[in-house]
């Protein structure tokens, strides 16, 4: 007797089920768990129409993206799209793109590279885009993108030789700072010096300006790179530029900015790349009536400091190197480091 009662309890709830995913929307099933259950009896030949709602519509995310991964490509591909720009979670929209094939759908990735406001979903489908045979849709991204900053990788991968035309118009005329930024990083300094010298000159950003000083010809643009050196407000970029500036070539224009600098530190910096026979009266000016304590410090240990400090040398000093932290003469500037590179400092 409690046999046929268990069978017959059995074949109810059986029944009950089925006629559940027949009849009822899982939409109505409050407990994710329930939800989640009933989605995975669910016929993928039968039920594509009601897993389509599911993965468009169910208020949990991991309940969308398992049926995001259950819709046929060929029937649902326009929701997939959907789904893949705008689904409002990371990983339901990584689903959706993860059922595109770069081969079949290559144009369809790029447009979601390309219209995505959310960053990680823009990322994604720009780096499903083969490189070598996407430089096109790439080249679109680059320019048209809506997320700054999947523009901004756009332009990284961009084939340099065969974009410089795009990549110069997006370095001088992009909105978007790191956009810009990274398009000067691929300029060919060859090819646009005159671009970049307008840039370093010119932009409203400083690390664009930043990368436009490093690319600098430096003897075609010596006096631009000691105006920046001299007279820009931001250190980094004063510093950029007077790293530019030779030892050898350029100690008319160090000892201006030594004078001269808008920032005490690059006043400082430039103070250490002068040839110290040449520039004692300077040096000792300096030192004297420079308006800042440090600057007027850095100026008196160079004075006083007029010999090579390497051990058992008692040669002039001709200035100060950054690498050995040493004053040092003509002969002690060269010296080769551990991984055996010769280097001439300063």
């Amino acid at each position: 007797m409690n046999f046929r009662i268990t069978l017959i309890l059995i074949l109810i709830l059986n029944t009950l089920s089925c006629q559940t995913i027949k009849d009822e929307p899982i939409q109505n099933e409050n407990n994710v768990l329930a939800r989640k259950a009933l989605l995975d009896k669910l016929d993928v030949n039968k039920h594509q129409i009601l897993i389509a709602d599911i993965a468009k519509n169910d208020s949990a995310y991991d309940i969308r993206k398992a049926a995001v991964k259950k819709l046929d490509i060929d029937t649902h591909l326009d929701l997939i799209m959907v789904i893949a720009k705008n689904d409002k979670d990371d990983r339901v929209r990584e689903a959706a793109l993860d059922k595109l094939d770069v081969n079949q759908h290559q144009n369809l990735i790029a447009d979601i590279a390309k219209d995505s406001i959310n960053y990680p979903t823009g990322k994604a489908a720009l780096d499903k885009l083969n490189v070598n045979k996407s430089q096109d849709l790439i080249a679109d991204i680059a320019k048209n993108g809506m997320n700054d900053s999947v523009r901004s990788v756009a332009v990284k991968k961009l084939n340099a030789d065969q974009w410089q035309d795009l990549i110069a118009d997006i370095a001088k005329n992009d909105q978007n700072d790191s956009v810009r930024s990274e398009a000067v990083k691929q300029l060919s300094a060859d090819q646009w010096q005159n671009l970049i010298a307008y840039i370093a000159k010119n932009d409203k950003n400083d690390s664009v300006r930043s990368e436009a000083v490093k690319k600098l010809d430096t003897d075609k643009w010596q006096d631009l790179i000691a105006y920046i050196a001299k007279n820009n407000d931001n250190w980094f970029i004063a510093t950029d530029a007077l790293k530019k500036l030779s030892f050898r070539k350029h100690q008319n224009l160090i000892a201006d900015i030594a004078k001269n600098g808008k920032d005490y530190r690059i006043r400082e910096g430039a103070l250490k790349k002068l040839n110290i026979t040449g520039w004692q009266d300077l040096i000792a000016y300096i030192g004297k009536y420079d308006n800042n304590k440090n600057v007027k410090q850095t100026a008196k240990d160079i004075v006083d400091k007029t010999i090579c400090d390497f051990d058992f040398c008692n040669r002039t000093a001709i200035g100060f190197c950054y690498r050995s932290h040493k004053h040092v003469c003509d002969t002690h500037r060269y010296f080769m480091d551990k991984n055996g590179k010769s280097w001439r400092c300063p």
